[in-house]
């Protein structure tokens, strides 16, 4: 069953994705049991993004369901989308990862700053 504030929400989100640089951003449909996400940057782009309109929080399960849909979209890395209550502005939202994935996008940051500097 489809969630009105939800679809709203990641709608909003796509939005803003669109007008920061990913012009090929779009809402995902749902795969059921083998669900990859709710948005994604365009193909090409391994990352799963996830998106939240709630009152109450559950790190854990949204982790958990993040980690099942980074698996079923074949993808790298994802983050979870959480909407700031008391805003509409999508970049104002919250963004939660596992550390892992920080980790990962530090080193590929760090490797190609190396790289600018060594030429």
């Amino acid at each position: 069953m489809t969630n009105p504030k939800g679809t709203k929400e990641e709608s909003r989100a796509v939005t803003w994705f669109r007008e920061n640089g990913w012009p090929f951003a779009r809402r995902l449909v749902k795969a059921g049991a083998r669900d990859e996400g709710d948005i994604s940057l365009g193909d090409g782009y391994p990352v799963t993004i996830e998106s939240k309109a709630v009152k109450a929080l559950d790190l854990a399960g949204w982790m958990k369901e993040l980690e099942a849909e980074v698996a079923n979209g074949g993808n790298e890395w994802g983050f979870v989308i959480v909407k700031k209550r008391g805003t509409q502005d999508a970049g104002e939202y919250y963004c939660v990862l596992p550390l892992k994935y920080v980790n990962m996008l530090l080193h590929q940051l760090y490797v190609r700053r190396v790289i600018r500097r060594r030429r």
